[in-house]
């Protein structure tokens, strides 16, 4: 879904962009619900392994990993959107240039996302509370707060870095308000998981879950349309509704749908296929890859300087199939070599001790020789 949306909006042409087509704005629907998939799904993960060690944080490896991933992520994020290639050059740039290297993007908010959901776990130790409670709380925050937070006008009290992580109006796609509450919501649904599904072995028990989260996802997508029908008649100021606070629902509701979907078909499923498994491991990989080819980068030329938005619908489909099939490729040749006896294991994380090793070999023979 990732892939295949950032292909087609890159090649295909204005002409074929149209409003009244149904299949347009069926296309638009998925790739708006890409995002909050990822998200939800990067917050249920990360808190179900979280907890799942039954250690409190302060004695709990996976946060320290957390924390390095989430550092990883803002820098990968930030060289995405480097303004130009030489960074000497890149001091004397006006500001004007540096708003899109500040726009926070996926990953810087995936990061931020991982250590709000720590941070959250630790109010939850300190304080006493149940996580679910604490994300959830979190999540209606970031969901709702948007109304105000979008209208606010950050950068004249903020550096411009910090400012991008509360607005849109700063040049963000993905600022803290309201994205933050798929991250946070993926939290409280590993919480409920862990508590009451820790394992599903049986169908009965994936009816349950499915009914369960068929029933809140059914719920969340009806009050979306309740609320649109609010708004066509005139309930509200334009300002209020404009930022469309009640988006989530759809969004959120329809991921739940999807997961009911998984739960059910999954129960069933006793062995997945490698590529399957190869593929989940190499997101981050397939996204930074897939994104330099498409857009480029301060280093190299993309796609979209050579054919922006000049393909009909075929040749569109086809150029996203064929950039599917290269990212799984991808990923599997990097798994591959990852894990040959030449580059996997200690034979490659070995390599600073080994040349420490070898120089300070040197320097005793160096001395010796003296």
């Amino acid at each position: 879904m990732m892939v295949q949306g950032h292909t087609v909006d890159v090649l295909l042409a204005n002409a074929y962009r149209q409003e009244s087509s149904y299949f347009y704005h069926l296309w638009l629907y998925v790739r708006g619900m890409t995002a909050p998939i990822f998200l939800v799904t990067t917050g249920t993960v990360f808190v179900y392994l979280l907890r799942s060690t039954g250690q409190p944080l302060s004695g709990n490896p996976r946060w320290r990993k957390g924390v390095r991933r989430a550092m990883l992520l803002f820098l990968l994020g930030y060289l995405l959107h480097f303004p130009i290639g030489s960074p000497s050059v890149a001091l004397q740039l006006p500001p004007e240039r540096w708003v899109g290297f500040w726009a926070v993007d996926v990953l810087q908010l995936i990061g931020s996302g991982l250590l709000l959901l720590l941070f959250g776990a630790w109010i939850a130790e300190r304080a006493r509370l149940r996580e679910e409670v604490v994300y959830g709380v979190a999540s209606l925050f970031f969901f709702l707060a948007v109304i105000v937070t979008e209208y606010v006008g950050w950068s004249r009290w903020l550096p411009p870095g910090l400012a991008a992580y509360f607005s849109s109006r700063t040049g963000s796609l993905f600022p803290l308000f309201p994205w933050a509450g798929y991250i946070m919501a993926g939290g409280v649904l590993a919480r409920y998981l862990a508590r009451n599904f820790p394992a599903i072995t049986t169908l009965a028990e994936a009816r349950r879950l499915g009914i369960r989260l068929a029933l809140l996802g059914g719920t969340m997508v009806s009050l979306f349309f309740v609320a649109r029908r609010i708004k066509e008649f005139g309930v509200g100021s334009e300002e209020f509704w404009v930022v469309n606070p009640d988006l989530f629902l759809l969004r959120l509701g329809s991921v739940l749908l999807l997961i009911t979907a998984l739960v059910l078909v999954s129960v069933g499923v006793r062995t997945v296929p490698s590529v399957l498994l190869i593929i989940g491991r190499r997101t981050l990989l397939i996204y930074v890859v897939h994104l330099v080819m498409l857009y480029g980068s301060a280093w190299s030329p993309g796609i979209d300087r050579l054919c922006s938005r000049c393909l009909g619908i075929g040749p569109s489909i086809l150029s996203a199939l064929l950039m599917i099939s290269a990212m799984i490729l991808l990923a599997i040749l990097y798994t591959r070599v990852e894990t040959h006896p030449r580059w996997s294991g200690s034979a490659v994380r070995g390599w600073p001790a080994r040349l420490w090793s070898r120089l300070a070999r040197r320097s005793d023979r160096s001395a010796s020789h003296r």
